[in-house]
Protein backbone atom coordinates (compact mmCIF):
# COMPACT_ATOMS: atom_id res chain seq x y z
CA UNK A 1 0.00 0.00 0.00
CA UNK A 2 1.08 3.07 -1.55
CA UNK A 3 2.11 6.39 1.38
CA UNK A 4 -1.10 7.95 -0.37
CA UNK A 5 -3.19 5.10 0.10
CA UNK A 6 -2.19 4.40 4.07
CA UNK A 7 -2.89 8.43 4.01
CA UNK A 8 -6.63 8.15 2.25
CA UNK A 9 -7.26 4.68 5.01
CA UNK A 10 -6.62 6.92 7.81
CA UNK A 11 -8.72 9.92 6.66
CA UNK A 12 -11.48 7.30 5.63
CA UNK A 13 -11.04 5.71 9.59
CA UNK A 14 -11.23 9.32 11.07
CA UNK A 15 -14.66 10.24 9.57
CA UNK A 16 -15.87 6.64 10.19
CA UNK A 17 -15.33 7.17 13.48
CA UNK A 18 -17.25 10.76 13.59
CA UNK A 19 -14.99 13.13 12.89
CA UNK A 20 -15.83 16.18 10.66
CA UNK A 21 -14.02 17.28 7.65
CA UNK A 22 -12.80 20.34 9.57
CA UNK A 23 -12.23 18.17 13.24
CA UNK A 24 -10.08 15.38 10.21
CA UNK A 25 -8.23 18.44 8.63
CA UNK A 26 -7.39 20.44 12.22
CA UNK A 27 -5.94 17.04 13.54
CA UNK A 28 -3.27 16.53 11.13
CA UNK A 29 -2.45 20.12 10.78
CA UNK A 30 -1.63 19.45 14.76
CA UNK A 31 0.36 16.20 14.15
CA UNK A 32 2.22 17.48 11.52
CA UNK A 33 3.39 20.62 13.15
CA UNK A 34 1.05 23.06 10.96
CA UNK A 35 1.57 21.06 7.48
CA UNK A 36 -1.35 18.80 8.08
CA UNK A 37 -3.73 17.61 4.65
CA UNK A 38 -5.80 20.36 2.84
CA UNK A 39 -9.79 20.05 2.88
CA UNK A 40 -9.85 19.13 -0.95
CA UNK A 41 -8.07 16.15 0.13
CA UNK A 42 -10.29 15.31 3.01
CA UNK A 43 -13.43 15.95 0.68
CA UNK A 44 -11.58 13.79 -2.40
CA UNK A 45 -12.23 10.80 0.48
CA UNK A 46 -15.36 11.17 1.78
CA UNK A 47 -16.72 12.14 -1.92
CA UNK A 48 -14.92 8.09 -3.31
CA UNK A 49 -17.14 7.27 0.20
CA UNK A 50 -20.79 8.56 -1.18
CA UNK A 51 -19.18 6.45 -4.56
CA UNK A 52 -19.34 3.54 -2.81
CA UNK A 53 -22.49 4.16 -1.27
CA UNK A 54 -24.55 4.73 -4.50
CA UNK A 55 -23.03 1.53 -5.77
CA UNK A 56 -24.26 -0.27 -2.36
CA UNK A 57 -27.39 1.25 -2.63
CA UNK A 58 -27.88 -0.15 -6.57
CA UNK A 59 -25.97 -2.97 -6.44
CA UNK A 60 -27.57 -6.37 -7.56
CA UNK A 61 -29.17 -8.72 -4.95
CA UNK A 62 -30.25 -11.36 -7.21
CA UNK A 63 -27.08 -13.47 -5.92
CA UNK A 64 -27.86 -13.11 -2.41
CA UNK A 65 -29.49 -16.63 -1.19
CA UNK A 66 -30.72 -15.42 1.81
CA UNK A 67 -31.62 -17.80 5.06
CA UNK A 68 -33.02 -14.69 7.61
CA UNK A 69 -33.61 -11.14 6.97
CA UNK A 70 -33.93 -8.63 9.67
CA UNK A 71 -34.70 -5.09 9.44
CA UNK A 72 -35.05 -1.86 12.52
CA UNK A 73 -34.99 2.02 11.87
CA UNK A 74 -32.26 4.54 13.63
CA UNK A 75 -32.60 8.08 13.77
CA UNK A 76 -30.66 11.39 13.25
CA UNK A 77 -31.60 14.69 12.49
CA UNK A 78 -30.35 14.45 8.54
CA UNK A 79 -32.44 17.46 7.06
CA UNK A 80 -32.02 21.17 7.69
CA UNK A 81 -34.49 22.76 9.83
CA UNK A 82 -35.64 19.54 10.76
CA UNK A 83 -37.69 19.64 14.61
CA UNK A 84 -37.13 16.18 15.58
CA UNK A 85 -34.42 12.83 14.28
CA UNK A 86 -35.84 11.36 11.15
CA UNK A 87 -34.91 8.06 10.62
CA UNK A 88 -32.64 5.53 8.57
CA UNK A 89 -33.69 2.17 7.72
CA UNK A 90 -31.28 -0.46 7.50
CA UNK A 91 -31.68 -3.82 6.31
CA UNK A 92 -29.49 -6.81 7.35
CA UNK A 93 -29.58 -10.84 6.60
CA UNK A 94 -27.80 -14.24 6.99
CA UNK A 95 -26.88 -16.12 3.83
CA UNK A 96 -27.05 -19.75 3.15
CA UNK A 97 -23.66 -20.03 4.08
CA UNK A 98 -23.75 -18.34 7.52
CA UNK A 99 -22.45 -14.92 6.85
CA UNK A 100 -24.30 -12.06 8.03
CA UNK A 101 -24.50 -9.15 5.46
CA UNK A 102 -25.30 -5.57 5.33
CA UNK A 103 -28.14 -5.39 2.39
CA UNK A 104 -29.80 -1.81 2.49
CA UNK A 105 -29.73 1.27 4.46
CA UNK A 106 -32.69 4.11 2.87
CA UNK A 107 -34.48 6.78 4.74
CA UNK A 108 -38.01 7.30 5.70
CA UNK A 109 -39.71 10.57 6.74
CA UNK A 110 -41.50 8.24 9.51
CA UNK A 111 -41.25 4.75 10.00
CA UNK A 112 -44.46 3.75 8.26
CA UNK A 113 -46.10 1.43 6.25
CA UNK A 114 -45.80 3.32 3.03
CA UNK A 115 -41.96 3.70 3.98
CA UNK A 116 -40.71 0.55 5.11
CA UNK A 117 -43.05 -1.02 2.18
CA UNK A 118 -41.01 0.89 -0.16
CA UNK A 119 -37.98 0.21 1.50
CA UNK A 120 -38.36 -3.78 0.80
CA UNK A 121 -39.71 -3.17 -2.52
CA UNK A 122 -36.37 -1.28 -3.88
CA UNK A 123 -34.31 -4.51 -2.43
CA UNK A 124 -36.95 -6.81 -4.43
CA UNK A 125 -36.31 -5.08 -7.25
CA UNK A 126 -32.58 -5.41 -7.07
CA UNK A 127 -33.32 -9.25 -7.22
CA UNK A 128 -33.64 -9.98 -3.32
CA UNK A 129 -35.79 -13.24 -2.75
CA UNK A 130 -38.28 -14.15 0.17
CA UNK A 131 -36.24 -15.44 3.00
CA UNK A 132 -37.23 -18.27 4.96
CA UNK A 133 -37.81 -15.97 8.61
CA UNK A 134 -37.75 -11.99 8.99
CA UNK A 135 -36.92 -10.59 12.63
CA UNK A 136 -38.55 -7.33 13.72
CA UNK A 137 -39.93 -5.41 16.28
CA UNK A 138 -43.61 -4.59 16.79
CA UNK A 139 -43.60 -1.10 14.48
CA UNK A 140 -47.13 -1.54 12.63
CA UNK A 141 -45.79 -0.33 9.61
CA UNK A 142 -43.08 -2.83 9.73
CA UNK A 143 -45.40 -5.96 10.01
CA UNK A 144 -47.52 -4.82 7.67
CA UNK A 145 -45.29 -3.72 4.75
CA UNK A 146 -43.51 -7.48 5.36
CA UNK A 147 -46.51 -9.05 5.57
CA UNK A 148 -47.68 -7.70 2.31
CA UNK A 149 -43.88 -8.25 0.40
CA UNK A 150 -42.94 -11.58 1.97
CA UNK A 151 -46.08 -13.56 2.70
CA UNK A 152 -44.30 -16.70 3.11
CA UNK A 153 -42.11 -16.00 5.35
CA UNK A 154 -42.17 -16.56 8.74
CA UNK A 155 -41.95 -13.53 11.34
CA UNK A 156 -40.26 -13.76 14.12
CA UNK A 157 -41.29 -11.12 16.64
CA UNK A 158 -38.24 -9.78 18.96
CA UNK A 159 -38.69 -11.78 22.22
CA UNK A 160 -36.96 -8.73 23.84
CA UNK A 161 -39.10 -6.00 22.77
CA UNK A 162 -42.57 -8.07 23.61
CA UNK A 163 -41.57 -9.26 26.94
CA UNK A 164 -41.07 -5.49 27.97
CA UNK A 165 -44.37 -5.02 26.69
CA UNK A 166 -45.22 -7.95 28.82
CA UNK A 167 -43.67 -7.05 32.16
CA UNK A 168 -45.01 -3.07 31.39
CA UNK A 169 -48.39 -4.12 32.20
CA UNK A 170 -47.82 -6.27 35.34
CA UNK A 171 -47.10 -4.42 39.06
CA UNK A 172 -43.08 -4.56 39.19
CA UNK A 173 -43.39 -6.92 42.48
CA UNK A 174 -44.00 -10.07 40.34
CA UNK A 175 -42.28 -9.06 37.16
CA UNK A 176 -39.35 -11.26 38.01
CA UNK A 177 -41.89 -14.28 38.62
CA UNK A 178 -43.53 -13.75 35.41
CA UNK A 179 -40.76 -13.00 33.53
CA UNK A 180 -38.95 -16.34 34.10
CA UNK A 181 -42.48 -18.23 33.45
CA UNK A 182 -42.46 -16.41 29.90
CA UNK A 183 -38.73 -17.19 29.42
CA UNK A 184 -39.75 -20.40 29.25
CA UNK A 185 -41.80 -20.37 26.55
CA UNK A 186 -39.89 -18.63 24.63
CA UNK A 187 -36.64 -20.65 25.37
CA UNK A 188 -38.53 -24.06 24.85
CA UNK A 189 -36.52 -26.99 22.89
CA UNK A 190 -39.48 -26.90 20.55
CA UNK A 191 -41.91 -24.60 18.70
CA UNK A 192 -44.96 -26.81 19.61
CA UNK A 193 -43.11 -27.21 23.73
CA UNK A 194 -43.26 -23.16 23.51
CA UNK A 195 -46.86 -22.68 22.52
CA UNK A 196 -47.78 -25.64 25.24
CA UNK A 197 -46.08 -23.77 27.96
CA UNK A 198 -47.41 -20.12 26.73
CA UNK A 199 -50.84 -21.09 26.61
CA UNK A 200 -50.39 -22.81 30.04
CA UNK A 201 -48.66 -19.30 31.33
CA UNK A 202 -51.29 -17.38 30.16
CA UNK A 203 -54.35 -19.69 31.46
CA UNK A 204 -52.42 -19.40 35.45
CA UNK A 205 -52.35 -16.04 35.52
CA UNK A 206 -55.20 -14.24 33.19
CA UNK A 207 -57.35 -13.56 36.01
CA UNK A 208 -54.72 -11.81 37.91
CA UNK A 209 -52.92 -9.70 35.27
CA UNK A 210 -55.78 -9.68 32.23
CA UNK A 211 -53.67 -6.72 30.13
CA UNK A 212 -50.55 -8.21 30.46
CA UNK A 213 -51.74 -12.02 29.18
CA UNK A 214 -53.79 -10.15 26.75
CA UNK A 215 -50.64 -8.94 25.67
CA UNK A 216 -48.54 -12.16 25.46
CA UNK A 217 -51.82 -14.00 23.84
CA UNK A 218 -51.66 -11.57 21.00
CA UNK A 219 -48.30 -12.31 19.64
CA UNK A 220 -47.68 -15.57 21.33
CA UNK A 221 -46.74 -17.49 17.86
CA UNK A 222 -44.99 -14.78 16.38
CA UNK A 223 -42.40 -14.37 19.41
CA UNK A 224 -42.07 -17.92 19.09
CA UNK A 225 -41.07 -18.57 14.89
CA UNK A 226 -37.52 -19.20 15.90
CA UNK A 227 -37.97 -22.51 17.78
CA UNK A 228 -39.10 -23.69 14.36
CA UNK A 229 -35.28 -23.09 13.06
CA UNK A 230 -31.99 -25.14 14.03
CA UNK A 231 -31.20 -25.05 17.71
CA UNK A 232 -27.78 -23.36 16.49
CA UNK A 233 -29.66 -20.88 15.38
CA UNK A 234 -32.54 -20.05 17.65
CA UNK A 235 -30.34 -17.77 19.81
CA UNK A 236 -29.25 -15.30 17.52
CA UNK A 237 -32.72 -15.12 15.80
CA UNK A 238 -35.09 -14.66 18.87
CA UNK A 239 -34.28 -10.79 19.38
CA UNK A 240 -33.35 -7.80 17.19
CA UNK A 241 -30.72 -7.23 19.71
CA UNK A 242 -27.69 -7.86 17.43
CA UNK A 243 -29.09 -4.88 14.80
CA UNK A 244 -30.06 -3.00 18.28
CA UNK A 245 -26.19 -3.13 18.92
CA UNK A 246 -25.02 -1.92 15.82
CA UNK A 247 -27.03 0.92 16.07
CA UNK A 248 -25.90 1.46 19.15
CA UNK A 249 -22.19 1.90 18.03
CA UNK A 250 -23.47 4.11 14.72
CA UNK A 251 -25.61 6.12 17.43
CA UNK A 252 -21.67 6.45 19.50
CA UNK A 253 -19.65 7.69 16.54
CA UNK A 254 -22.10 9.77 15.27
CA UNK A 255 -23.70 11.67 18.15
CA UNK A 256 -20.38 14.12 18.13
CA UNK A 257 -22.17 15.49 14.98
CA UNK A 258 -24.96 17.91 15.84
CA UNK A 259 -27.12 17.82 13.17
CA UNK A 260 -25.54 17.38 9.05
CA UNK A 261 -26.35 19.41 6.94
CA UNK A 262 -27.83 17.43 3.89
CA UNK A 263 -29.47 13.97 3.82
CA UNK A 264 -26.28 12.54 1.34
CA UNK A 265 -23.84 13.32 4.03
CA UNK A 266 -25.73 11.51 6.70
CA UNK A 267 -26.23 9.04 4.56
CA UNK A 268 -22.87 8.61 3.47
CA UNK A 269 -21.82 8.80 7.42
CA UNK A 270 -24.02 6.01 8.05
CA UNK A 271 -22.83 3.72 5.16
CA UNK A 272 -19.73 3.91 6.36
CA UNK A 273 -19.86 3.40 10.00
CA UNK A 274 -22.63 0.50 9.75
CA UNK A 275 -20.40 -1.32 6.97
CA UNK A 276 -17.04 -0.59 9.69
CA UNK A 277 -19.12 -2.50 11.81
CA UNK A 278 -20.24 -5.23 9.48
CA UNK A 279 -16.96 -6.05 8.78
CA UNK A 280 -16.44 -7.88 12.49
CA UNK A 281 -19.78 -9.45 12.37
CA UNK A 282 -20.27 -13.25 12.97
CA UNK A 283 -22.72 -15.25 11.38
CA UNK A 284 -24.51 -18.63 12.43
CA UNK A 285 -22.66 -21.94 12.47
CA UNK A 286 -23.86 -23.76 9.69
CA UNK A 287 -23.06 -27.93 9.69
CA UNK A 288 -24.52 -30.62 7.33
CA UNK A 289 -27.52 -31.52 9.97
CA UNK A 290 -28.20 -27.76 10.42
CA UNK A 291 -28.56 -27.53 6.51
CA UNK A 292 -30.60 -30.87 6.13
CA UNK A 293 -33.13 -29.21 8.64
CA UNK A 294 -33.44 -26.16 7.31
CA UNK A 295 -33.82 -27.38 3.54
CA UNK A 296 -36.85 -29.39 5.05
CA UNK A 297 -38.28 -26.43 6.68
CA UNK A 298 -37.83 -24.25 3.41
CA UNK A 299 -40.15 -27.06 1.73
CA UNK A 300 -42.59 -26.29 4.15
CA UNK A 301 -41.97 -22.68 4.43
CA UNK A 302 -41.66 -21.76 0.70
CA UNK A 303 -41.60 -24.98 -1.15
CA UNK A 304 -41.46 -22.91 -4.65
CA UNK A 305 -39.07 -20.89 -3.92
CA UNK A 306 -35.98 -23.02 -2.90
CA UNK A 307 -32.35 -21.48 -3.75
CA UNK A 308 -31.69 -24.10 -6.50
CA UNK A 309 -34.78 -23.35 -8.45
CA UNK A 310 -34.69 -19.53 -7.78
CA UNK A 311 -31.23 -19.37 -9.31
CA UNK A 312 -32.42 -21.84 -12.71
Amino acid sequence: MSRTEKLDELIARMYVHGMSTRDIEATFADVLSGTGVSKSVVSRVTRCLSEDFETFRRRDLSKEELLYLEFDGTYLRYHQGAEKKEPILVATGYRVDGTRVLLHIGVGNRESYENWKGFLQEMVARGLREPLLIVSDGNPGVLKASEEVFPQSLKQRCQKHRLENILGKAPKEVRAELKAAILESFHAQSYPQGLKKGKELIARYRQRFPSAMKCMEETLEACLQALRLPPAHQKRLRTANLLERTFGEHKRRTKVIPHFFTEEAAMKLSYAVLLAVANKWRGVRMDVFTTRQLEELRKEILPEKTPKESAA
